[in-house]
């Protein structure tokens, strides 16, 4: 998901994210506290392998703080469109009787990629949603590999 690369119909879209995060997943998934930050924390008897980021790979938000003023807005709101798209085109998946068409096919492997990625397009939003509406043009045309 985070490269942009898999998808079904849709051309290859990486995540602006993939294209200046020299690091990559490690960027946000293993944030490590240095320097200042590390002394403060040591003063105040905590140990730095405790807080988010490091090998937990949980996202430390400081990280996101770099670029972005108010990431909590951001992903509440890319989740929120994305979580419309992917109820919208799971209806029509239900819907569809024929599960062997191409047109299923196509929409059922877009539907999956961003599942099985967490299914809020957090690591490449606007790929996530072309992959949904993608998915949901195929099965309301019947069209599935044009792009």
């Amino acid at each position: 998901m985070f490269t942009g690369t898999g998808g079904s119909g849709v051309n290859e879209m990486p995540s602006r994210h993939s294209e200046i995060m020299e690091n990559q997943c490690v960027y946000c998934h293993m944030y490590s506290v240095k320097g200042e930050e590390k002394k403060r924390i040591e003063l105040l008897n905590k140990d730095p392998k405790q807080l988010k980021g490091g090998h937990t790979f949980e996202v430390d938000k400081r990280i996101c703080l770099q670029c972005h003023d108010e990431p909590d807005k951001l992903v509440s709101e890319w989740k929120k469109k994305i979580e419309k798209l992917i109820k919208q085109l799971k209806e029509l998946m239900e819907e569809k009787p024929d599960k062997l068409s191409n047109s299923y096919k196509t929409a059922k492997s877009n539907y999956n990629m961003v599942i099985y990625d967490g299914g809020t397009g957090i690591h490449n939003p606007r790929y996530a949603e072309v992959l949904l509406r993608h998915g949901i043009y195929s099965l309301t045309t019947g069209k599935a590999w044009e792009k």
